[in-house]
C-alpha cells in the first residue's frame, strides 16, 4: 500500500514522520529529504546517513547543494522538506538551525520550492522555524 501525502500539508508530513519514527525508519544522525512533484505531492524520499554531529556549516553546504541542485536538473522535483534525524529532545538547536539555513539556501538556489525542515528524535516530531525552540 502507498500513501500519498503533500509537502504543503504540515499535519500530514507531522503524521507520517511520526509514524517513521515509530518504525525506526529515521535513524539518528540522518538527514531524510522528502521530494516532491509540481502538486507539492511526496514522490520519494532520499536518506543521508552516518552525518556527523555537528558539522562546520560549510560542510553542510557542500553536502546539499550538489545535491539539490542535481534533483533540479535530473529528476522532475519542483520541491523538498528536510528532516533532521537525531538523539535528544525536539527541542530546536544552534545545530538544528544551522541545517535549516543551509537547506533553505541551498534550495532557494537550486531553484526548488521549500517545504521546511522537521527534527526527528526519540521525543517526537517538530517542524523547525527560527525563533522558536520549545516542543511543538
Amino acid at each position: 500500500m502507498t500513501i500519498t501525502f503533500r509537502l504543503d500539508d504540515e499535519a500530514a508530513v507531522h503524521a507520517n514522520l511520526e509514524i517513521l519514527a515509530e518504525h525506526g525508519e529515521l535513524p539518528p544522525d540522518s538527514l531524510l529529504v522528502l521530494l516532491g512533484d509540481a502538486d507539492s505531492r511526496v514522490i520519494m524520499a532520499v536518506a543521508v546517513d552516518d552525518l556527523p554531529a555537528d558539522p562546520p556549516q560549510d560542510e553542510r553546504v557542500r553536502i546539499l547543494a550538489p545535491f539539490l541542485r542535481r534533483l533540479r536538473e535530473d529528476i522532475d522535483v519542483d520541491g523538498v522538506a528536510l528532516v533532521i534525524a537525531r538523539r535528544g529532545t525536539t527541542q530546536v538547536g544552534g545545530g538544528d538551525l544551522g541545517w535549516y539555513d543551509a537547506f533553505t539556501g541551498c534550495a532557494g538556489t537550486a531553484r526548488l520550492s521549500c517545504h521546511g525542515v522537521y527534527l526527528a528524535t526519540p521525543s517526537g516530531v517538530r517542524h523547525v522555524r527560527p525563533g522558536s525552540s520549545e516542543a511543538a
